[in-house]
């Protein structure tokens, strides 16, 4: 669990809201159109009144509801990103001396350069210094090295600006996001995959929320 864990803790929380909500406006829609036709001519008139007022209801909640939530959940990426790059500065008194020595070196292996991104991944400072030795290492490569180069390029790229895992696991539950509301696809699902989907939500991002 890292220090930003609250912002996963509250997307966590939108999602839930936005699906209980959304379930909800489906479930009342259902029932008013299974009483459809039911009892005297009275009551099957009321009932039929019931139901045109259910689904109104369940039309502005379906226009309403998912993007509402995905507003906020940009406002929680856009609120995220900012406290990173802000804790992203260059800290001179978090640098290691014994870590940057070994970089400095050139003699780490590719898997070096990975295992030092694992180790300092909540060090946005020596992150730095890992991407530019990882690059400096990459430019030195030949053509017959071309796919520890790539590797060592890809490193690079993925950690530039000091950027830690926080962003690249923050649009990982985002992708989960959109399975479990179903807004991962171009065509629309139904209400019911819909609610089916964001059932799936705890099994599919527990863990990661817990451990953001």
């Amino acid at each position: 669990m890292s220090k930003y864990n609250r912002f996963a803790k509250d997307l966590d929380v939108a999602f839930r809201a936005a699906r209980q909500e959304y379930a909800e406006a489906w479930s009342k829609f259902q029932a008013a159109k299974d009483a459809r036709g039911q009892g005297d001519a009275m009551q099957r008139q009321r009932a039929e009144l019931k139901y045109q007022q259910a689904e109104l209801d369940f039309k502005e909640a379906e226009a309403r509801i998912w993007p509402e939530f995905s507003r906020r959940r940009s406002e929680l990426r856009s609120q995220l990103e900012r406290e990173v790059r802000g804790d992203g500065l260059a800290n001179p008194d978090a640098v290691d001396l014994n870590g940057l020595k070994l970089l400095e070196s050139g003699a780490l292996s590719v898997d070096d350069y990975y295992s030092f991104l694992a180790r300092y991944d909540d060090n946005p400072t020596m992150i730095r210094f890992v991407a530019k030795y990882a690059k400096d290492a990459a430019d030195a490569m030949d053509s017959t090295q071309a796919k520890d180069r790539g590797a060592l390029y890809h490193l690079a790229h993925v950690c530039r600006d000091g950027q830690t895992s926080v962003l690249r696991n923050w649009d990982e539950l985002s992708t989960i996001v959109n399975y479990c509301s179903g807004q991962s696809r171009q065509r629309r699902d139904t209400p019911t995959h819909t609610v089916n989907m964001g059932k799936l939500w705890e099994k599919l991002a527990g863990e990661a929320v817990e451990n953001f």
